[in-house]
């Protein structure tokens, strides 16, 4: 279970120092990834809420400033019934699955889209391009063997 808060987002693998974190673009823009730095001061903090009566569903929401509004929302580009592509923000507010990885690194989760698509397992991970995207992985591969996780700081 995540603590509700605000968390910037460590994308795997995750050992060591530095690291590239969930990065805003702006509103209707792909996540990326990016190192920590004055460029992307502003832009890596997200609000997360579990959402009320919903088993691990949680909202990711960028934190700005003192009006989260602002931000935007995870969401997927292309909202189809089986989840592809990347990740970008909006102003509707989107529900994920959000669980612990239960690996030997603190605080590291799975992220999902919520979705019935049956066959594959979607986990949000990153690209070749540092763009935050959605994974598809077999139904055969279970954790731990899933590379696409994150470090809730």
């Amino acid at each position: 279970m995540v603590e509700n808060g605000n968390y910037t987002l460590r994308a795997s693998p995750v050992a060591g120092v530095g690291g590239t974190y969930a990065t805003s673009n702006g509103t209707f823009k792909i996540v990326t990834t990016a190192a920590q730095g004055p460029s992307s001061f502003g832009r890596q903090t997200w609000k997360i809420t579990a959402v009320e009566g919903k088993k691990d569903t949680y909202t990711i929401v960028l934190l700005h400033g003192h009006d989260i509004s602002l931000g935007g929302s995870w969401s997927l580009k292309d909202n189809k019934a089986v989840p592809h592509g990347p990740i970008i923000t909006t102003e509707e507010v989107i529900e994920w699955h959000i669980t612990p990885t239960n690996n030997e690194i603190p605080n590291t989760y799975y992220i999902q889209p919520i979705t019935k698509a049956v066959g594959a397992s979607y986990y949000v991970g990153t690209d070749e391009d540092n763009q935050v995207v959605i994974n598809v992985i077999p139904g055969i591969l279970l954790p731990p063997d899933i590379e696409a996780y994150w470090q809730f700081l």
